[in-house]
C-alpha cells in the first residue's frame, strides 16, 4: 500500500473547499451530510412548464460569497478553490497548476443570453456571439485560475459524471512524475436548464426525492456544485509542515463500450476501474473499510454499481451510501464533491450514513450504514470514492489515512 510505506512523490490532500446545494464551506456541508440536511425543492433557475419533472437541488443564491463577475459555475468553483488553498495555507502563486473537470461547464450563461438574443429577434448580431466563446467549457480553468490567481498549466476534461475524479487522477500523476509539486484539482457546474430538460425527458429522474439503493426508487435529482482539493506530493507537505488529510493511493478507469447511457447491467466495467484503483497502490479488497457509491438512485445504475461490488469483494461488501441522496446529482463536480467527503470520512472518522431509505433493494445486496444504526466497529483507513459516466467512463480513486496519521 502506498500509504503505508509512503516516498516522498505519494500524492497528498493538504486542503479542500466544498459549494454545494447543502452547504457552503467544507464545515456547513459536512454538518449537512451528517444530520441529512436535504436541498430537493422546486427549481428556481427556470420554468419547468410541461415537463415530467419539477425539483432540483439548487445552491441558494444567498450562501455565496465573492467573485460575483463570474459565470456559474466558475464563480462555484473559484469559491471552492479559494477555501482548499485557505486550509491548506497556501497563497494562489505556490500552485504550480489546476485541473478541472465538468459536464456542462458555464452553459447556462450561454443559455441565458440566447435566450435574450431569441427574444429580441436577434442572432448575436450585438456582440453577444464573442462573448459567448469566453464561456466555452474549453476555457473554464482558464477562467478559475485568472480569478484566483494561479498560474501554470490548467487543463479542462470533460468526462461527463466522472470528470472531477479525472481531473484529481489526472493531478496525481502529474505529482508522481515530478511536473508538479502542487496543484489544485476538483470540477463544477452549474444548474443547466438543457441538462434538466434531457434527464427529465429520459425519465432519469425522481420526482421528489432522490433514494440510492432503495427498493422503490425512481431516478436521480439534479444539482450543483464544486469542489477542490490542494493535491501535492508527500515531499512537499513535509517540506512545509503542512497537515495531511489523506493520501491519494490509487486510481482506476476504464470503459463500459457498452452504450451510451445506460451502463452495464453485468457491473463489470465500474468493477474493472475498482480492481485498477486497488492494484495501483497494491491495495487488497478486504482492506476497504467504504465505498462513497456513485448510487445516482436509478434503477439501473444501482444494480450495476451493486453487482461490480460483489465483483470486487465478493461476499465482504464494505459499507456503501451515496451523497446524491441529499445534493442531487451535480454532475462534473458530484465526484470531487464526494472526494472531499471521503477525506472528511477519513479525518472525521466517521461514515457517511445512508439518507433516504426507505427499504434497502433486496437485489443490491450492499451493506448501508443506516441513520440512527450502529455503522460497526474499527477505524476507517481506506475508502474507495467512484464515478460513472455516460458512455461507460468509469473511475474510482482510493483514499487512506497515512500510517503516521493514524490513531
Amino acid at each position: 500500500m502506498w500509504a503505508d510505506s509512503p516516498d516522498e512523490t505519494l500524492p497528498v490532500v493538504s486542503g479542500f473547499g466544498v459549494v454545494s446545494s447543502i452547504g457552503v464551506g467544507a464545515q456547513a456541508f459536512w454538518a449537512a451530510v451528517q444530520s441529512g440536511a436535504t436541498s430537493a425543492r422546486p427549481v428556481r433557475a427556470f420554468p419547468t412548464d410541461g415537463l415530467r419533472n419539477h425539483v432540483g437541488c439548487e445552491i441558494d443564491d444567498a450562501t455565496l460569497r465573492g467573485y460575483e463577475s463570474l459565470p456559474r459555475a466558475s464563480r462555484l468553483a473559484a469559491i471552492a478553490a479559494g477555501e482548499a488553498l485557505d486550509r491548506a495555507g497556501l497563497a494562489p502563486e505556490e500552485i504550480g497548476g489546476l485541473c478541472v473537470g465538468t459536464t456542462m461547464g458555464d452553459l447556462p450563461a450561454v443559455e441565458r443570453q440566447l435566450g435574450k438574443a431569441a427574444g429580441n429577434g436577434q442572432h448575436g448580431d450585438d456582440g453577444g456571439e464573442p462573448r459567448l466563446l469566453s464561456t466555452l467549457g474549453s476555457n473554464l480553468a482558464d477562467r478559475i485560475a485568472g480569478a484566483i490567481g494561479v498560474r501554470g498549466p490548467g487543463l479542462t476534461l470533460g468526462t461527463s459524471c466522472s470528470a472531477g475524479n479525472l481531473a484529481i487522477c489526472r493531478a496525481a500523476d502529474l505529482i508522481r512524475a515530478g511536473r508538479c509539486s502542487r496543484l489544485l484539482a476538483g470540477g463544477t457546474d452549474s444548474f443547466s436548464r438543457l441538462a434538466f430538460i434531457g434527464f427529465s425527458r429520459m425519465r432519469a429522474m425522481a420526482p421528489e426525492r432522490c433514494t440510492p439503493f432503495s427498493r422503490e426508487r425512481k431516478g436521480m435529482l439534479l444539482g450543483e456544485g464544486a469542489a477542490f482539493l490542494v493535491v501535492e506530493s508527500l515531499a512537499s507537505a513535509r517540506a512545509r509542515g503542512a497537515r495531511v488529510y489523506a493520501a491519494l493511493a490509487g486510481y482506476g478507469l476504464s470503459c463500459d463500450a457498452h452504450h451510451v447511457a445506460t451502463p452495464d447491467a453485468t457491473g463489470r466495467g465500474a468493477a474493472a476501474a475498482m480492481q485498477q484503483a486497488l492494484k495501483s497502490g497494491g491495495l487488497a479488497p478486504a482492506a476497504v473499510d467504504y465505498v462513497c457509491a456513485h448510487g445516482t438512485g436509478t434503477p439501473a445504475n444501482d444494480l450495476a454499481e451493486s453487482r461490480a461490488c460483489h465483483l470486487v469483494f465478493g461476499e465482504r461488501v464494505p459499507f456503501v451510501s451515496s451523497l446524491k441522496a441529499l445534493l442531487g446529482h451535480a454532475l462534473g463536480a458530484a465526484s470531487a464533491i464526494e472526494a472531499v467527503a471521503s477525506v472528511l470520512c477519513l479525518s472525521e472518522q466517521r461514515l457517511i450514513p445512508a439518507w433516504n431509505v426507505d427499504q434497502p433493494d433486496p437485489e443490491c445486496r450492499v451493506p448501508l450504514p443506516l441513520p440512527g444504526e450502529p455503522a460497526g466497529a474499527g477505524p476507517l483507513d481506506l475508502i474507495l470514492s467512484n464515478a460513472f459516466a455516460f458512455g461507460g467512463n468509469n473511475s474510482c480513486v482510493a483514499f487512506s489515512r497515512l500510517a503516521s496519521n493514524a490513531a
